[in-house]
């Protein structure tokens, strides 16, 4: 985000910066698998070594594995980084928080501060998430609860299309993840064998028919407990995931899909392909009432197409899945 300009930092600016620096050090070291010592630290950035042993708690505090011994200090590598601001560049605009109401919320808060700028805003857990149609969402410590703002300028036609994209965009991050029976659920919800992992919530703010600002929020278990009836990355796995390099691949896969032809063309093969139970017997509810018949996938529009009978098709924009019954046919999940 922007930040303001003063002549001086503020101490706790300094301090901040400081850190940075020290946890760039000791990265570098790590790499080489290489301790340095305290009065090396000190040296390079200007303190003393009680300075540098200050610092390196406050770090630890942050959740990183900082071991020391008579070489001096390493950074631990047996457990991921913590999901921290410090783990992102300042290029990509990514601030991860300790507690929100709503990332949603508080992004759009943000948008108005700066606009036109695109960011992401992340948060450890938060106390008021919120998916589709307003439900709560559990957002306990340990998952990845975020928002990316965007500037698409584009029909509002297309509003589906983001949300479902960012789901894509997610399962494919799971496949390269190795993980199986990875599909996606119209119209915004990520499933493993079935399970949740995840969901995307889209909102706009438009001018006319057209969108000028689009905020994707992102809400996915990762090594918290799952609620009821869904699935964390750690259960699948076994290990304690990386969330900052989740969130980082999430984010550019997203960029790659919305930027690609695939996306561009009116063609939704980018989705169908991966979709859950496309071709099984769908039953939802509508602003029309109560609508059922085989699914056909979506159209260019992202709406779903079902089809009750031979020479009958609807094109439902929006809907609450009711029930899904498998045929066997053509299904992703």
């Amino acid at each position: 985000m922007v930040n303001e300009k003063t002549e001086e930092p503020a101490p706790h600016v300094s301090e901040s910066l400081t850190r940075q620096t020290l946890l760039n050090i000791l990265r570098e070291q790590s790499f080489e698998n290489s301790h340095i010592s305290g009065d090396k630290l000190g040296e390079i950035l200007g303190i003393s070594r009680v300075a540098v042993h200050k610092h390196i708690q406050g770090l630890r505090q942050e959740g990183y594995t900082i071991e020391a011994g008579r070489k001096g200090y390493i950074l631990g590598k047996n457990m991921p980084p913590p999901f921290s601001s410090r783990e992102f560049l300042p290029e990509e605009h990514i601030t991860v928080i300790p507690v929100t109401g709503s990332t949603m919320d508080a992004s759009r808060r943000l948008s108005l501060l700066h606009p036109q700028e695109e960011f992401t805003l992340a948060a450890l857990r938060q106390n008021k998430g919120r998916g589709r149609q307003n439900k709560i969402w559990e957002s306990p410590e340990g998952g990845i609860w975020a928002t990316r703002v965007l500037y698409p300028e584009c029909s509002t036609l297309r509003t589906q299309l983001y949300v479902m994209a960012a789901a894509a965009a997610l399962a494919r991050v799971l496949k390269n993840l190795n993980i199986p029976q990875v599909s996606v659920k119209w119209p915004n919800d990520v499933l493993v064998s079935g399970q949740k992992i995840a969901g995307i919530l889209g909102e706009t703010l438009t001018s006319g028919d057209r969108i000028s600002r689009m905020a994707l929020g992102l809400g996915m278990n990762v090594n918290n407990p799952a609620p009821s009836g869904a699935v964390s990355l750690k259960d699948i796995t076994g290990t304690t995931e990386n969330r900052s390099s989740l969130l980082r691949e999430w984010l550019a896969g997203l960029d790659t899909l919305l930027s690609s032809k695939e996306f561009k063309s009116n063609s939704p093969g980018w989705w169908n392909s991966i979709m859950h139970h496309n071709g099984s017997i769908w039953t939802l509810r509508t602003a029309n009432g109560v609508l059922g018949g085989r699914c056909l996938g979506t159209d260019s529009l992202g709406r779903l197409i079902l089809q009750p009978g031979k020479k009958t098709k609807h094109c439902i924009p929006a809907g609450e899945v009711l029930e899904i019954k498998s045929t066997g046919e053509n299904n992703a999940g």
